[in-house]
């Protein structure tokens, strides 16, 4: 719900079109695969992306974080050129 809400209130209006490349930069104390699914899914309900099945590429950088100390994420999508 709250994920979706604000992919939907912050991402760009031009529609990136298939197929994708992800860059993911994350810090958490987190293991860094635990975003990638339902950030997809969030992608693709919030209309950012028509289906994950076309992210033909991605890529999670991870920059170690303190437990308590506050997380961050940020995305970019593009075309993938074949």
């Amino acid at each position: 719900g709250a994920l979706i809400k604000l992919m939907k209130d912050y991402h760009r209006s031009a529609k990136v079109e298939p197929p994708y490349s992800v860059k993911i930069y994350v810090k958490t104390y987190l293991d860094a695969d635990n975003f990638v699914k339902p950030l997809f899914d969030g992608m693709k309900k919030a209309q950012i992306i028509g289906d994950d099945r076309d992210i033909l590429y991605f890529a999670v950088y991870k920059k170690p974080a303190k437990k308590g100390c506050g997380s961050s994420i940020k995305v970019e999508v593009e075309t993938h050129g074949i």
